[in-house]
């Protein structure tokens, strides 16, 4: 019994070390949003990587259909969220799951309205957030 709670807690310990910091690099480098020509889709290529999104920042047009593709560098799974703010109780949008090191793709219509919203990773909530802006 005392094997299994020792085991539990350095579970947990490992967990939070890996979820308080991020390479600080890839953290401020901005993704890649393309608009295709004759279209209001708007392209974003997202990381993840050390426990961080590789922007704290997305902007979008007002109703742009939005293709993430995000890819997940880390040993471990996230997703992105897509909230109209912090308190985070009312989505717009919410991706799957994406296993370690593996890649996907997702669509979704950003609001119509202009304006900050916010986005993170749902399995680590209080450390991957950024904003998503509609302008």
């Amino acid at each position: 019994m005392v094997r299994a709670s020792m085991a539990a807690i350095l579970f947990a310990a490992f967990l939070l070390a890996g979820c308080g910091g991020g390479d600080e690099q890839a953290a401020e480098a901005s993704p890649t949003a393309t608009a295709p020509s004759g279209g209001n889709e708007v392209v974003i290529e997202l990381l993840t990587s050390g426990f961080a999104f590789n922007t704290g920042r997305i902007a979008v047009p007002p109703g742009a259909m939005v293709v993430l593709r995000f890819r997940n560098e880390d040993g471990v799974s996230h997703n992105f969220a897509l909230y109209t703010d912090e308190r985070a109780l009312e989505g717009i949008f919410s991706s799957e799951l994406v296993g370690a090191r593996s890649s996907a793709e997702f669509r979704f219509t950003a609001p119509s309205r202009p304006g900050e919203y916010f986005f993170r990773c749902n399995v680590h909530p209080d450390t991957m957030t950024g904003t998503f802006v509609v302008e």
